[in-house]
């Protein structure tokens, strides 16, 4: 998907379009072609970037995307609807989706970030010989596996999507 927010010429008679373009959903970038060819950011996300003015034919450039330049007035529009976009996107039912399977992606990262902390001071405890080995089952990591399973509970669907996911991966990926 893409959407041109300005068609204009640039100051050498070249036709420019400068919009969002969205390859995967969710994730959205500024654009820059020119006659007809990406020009600015084929590859990775472009931002919007302040330039030093710069003044052609009376007009003054104030920012660019990659190096084609933009005035001051063109990068509201170009941010509203940048914005727009992502708003909508985010209240989709994909983005909705997309955004609980992020939290519980936090929730697992927690964790296994509880479990590194617990291996690091279980291998201190060995090498000092402190005689006090700290165990698995900490609080913090049995309030981080009941976040987990709570999360789980209010959203069976997102587990079993995810499930889905790996038992498609699993046979696709089986050896006979």
């Amino acid at each position: 998907m893409q959407m041109a927010i300005i068609t204009r010429k640039s100051s050498k008679g070249n036709a420019l379009e400068i919009g969002i373009a969205c390859d995967v959903p969710g994730s959205y970038y500024y654009y820059a072609n020119v006659d007809g060819k990406r020009h600015a950011a084929p590859y990775r996300l472009a931002e919007i970037a302040n330039t030093p003015p710069i003044v052609v034919d009376g007009i003054t450039y104030t920012h660019a995307i990659g190096k084609v330049c933009l005035r001051a007035d063109e990068v509201p529009g170009l941010k509203a609807a940048m914005a727009e976009a992502r708003s909508t996107y985010r209240t989709s039912p994909a983005g909705i989706t997309e955004a609980l399977r992020e939290e519980r992606r936090t929730l697992q990262a927690k964790i296994r970030g509880i479990l590194d902390e617990t291996e690091q001071a279980r291998e201190r405890g060995y090498n000092e010989d402190i005689g006090r080995i700290p165990s698995y089952d900490s609080p913090a990591y049995r309030v981080a596996k009941q976040a987990l399973a709570d999360f789980d509970v209010a959203h069976p669907e997102i587990k079993a999507a995810i499930e889905q996911e790996r038992q498609e991966s699993l046979a696709q990926h089986q050896w006979d």
